[in-house]
C-alpha cells in the first residue's frame, strides 16, 4: 500500500508544471523551457482568452486615436478592387468592415486559426513520421499566437499613436517589419505580396512554432519542426500570390 502511494506521489511530482502565468512570460524570454513545460501538461485557454482581450482592447484604442470609418474608406478607395464603386458603396462597405475589425475578428479569428494551424501541424508531423497530440500542438500554437498578438498589437497601436497622417498608413501592413514598403501595392501587387511575406515578426513566430513542435513531438527536431512550419507558410504565401495574380 505504501509502495503504491509512493509511486503515485512520484508520478504526480513528475508532471508538475510551472503553470500558465509563468508560461505567459516564458514564451517571451524562455520559449524552449516553456514548450518543454507545455509538453508535460498542455493548456491553451488562458493565452487564447488573453489574445482575444488584447486584440479587442487594441483595436478599440486605435478607434479612439483615429477615425476607423474614415480610415477604412480611404483604404477601400485606394484598393484596386474599388474601381467603379460609388461613394455610398464605399461608405457602406466601410461601415460593415469597422465593426468586424473591432469586435468580430478579435473574437472569431484567434480560436479558428489556433485550431487550423494545430491541425495542419499535426498532419505534417504525421506525414513525416513524428508523433504528438493535437492538444499539445494546440497549446504550442495558443502561446505562440499570444506572443504574436502582444507584439503586433503593441506596434500597431504605437504606429497610429505617433503618425501625423493616419490615413496614409497601409492598413494591411501598418508596421514596416518587412520590405513591402519598397513596392507599391497597386502598381506591383505580386511583388508587394511577396515582400510583405518576408516579415521579421512572422518568421520568428514560425521559428517558435517549429521549436514548440519539436519539444512536444517524438521524432521531430528543431530544424525539422521549423522546416515543416515554414513549408506550411510558403504554401499559404504561394496561394496568396496566385490569388493576387488571378484577381
Amino acid at each position: 500500500m505504501e509502495e503504491q502511494l509512493s509511486s503515485k506521489v512520484t508520478e504526480e511530482s513528475a508532471v508538475e508544471t510551472r503553470g500558465s502565468i509563468w508560461r505567459l512570460q516564458g514564451i517571451f524570454f524562455e520559449p524552449s523551457a516553456t514548450f518543454e513545460d507545455i509538453n508535460k501538461r498542455p493548456t491553451f485557454l488562458v493565452p487564447l482568452l488573453l489574445s482575444i482581450m488584447i486584440a479587442l482592447i487594441g483595436w478599440n484604442i486605435i478607434d479612439n486615436l483615429v477615425d476607423l470609418q474614415e480610415l477604412m474608406e480611404t483604404q477601400i478607395k485606394t484598393a484596386p478592387q474599388a474601381e467603379g464603386l460609388s461613394q455610398e458603396q464605399i461608405e457602406l462597405q466601410a461601415s460593415y468592415t469597422v465593426p468586424f475589425i473591432k469586435w468580430a475578428a478579435p473574437v472569431v479569428i484567434p480560436p479558428l486559426m489556433m485550431l487550423l494551424v494545430a491541425a495542419l501541424m499535426l498532419l505534417m508531423a504525421f506525414l513525416t513520421g513524428g508523433t504528438t497530440t493535437f492538444k499539445k500542438l494546440t497549446s504550442v500554437v495558443s502561446y505562440t499566437f499570444f506572443f504574436q498578438t502582444v507584439i503586433s498589437m503593441t506596434l500597431i497601436v504605437l504606429v497610429f499613436a505617433v503618425v501625423s497622417e493616419p490615413e496614409t498608413v497601409n492598413f494591411q501592413n501598418p508596421v514596416s517589419s518587412n520590405p513591402a514598403f519598397l513596392f507599391d501595392a497597386q502598381d506591383s501587387p505580386v511583388l508587394y505580396k511577396l515582400a510583405s511575406s518576408a516579415d521579421v515578426i512572422v518568421w520568428y513566430v514560425i521559428f517558435l512554432l517549429g521549436l514548440g513542435m519539436s519539444k512536444v513531438s517524438e521524432g521531430i527536431k528543431v530544424g525539422k519542426g521549423f522546416a515543416l512550419v515554414a513549408v506550411m507558410y510558403l504554401i499559404y504565401v504561394s496561394l496568396g500570390v496566385a490569388w493576387t495574380m488571378i484577381f
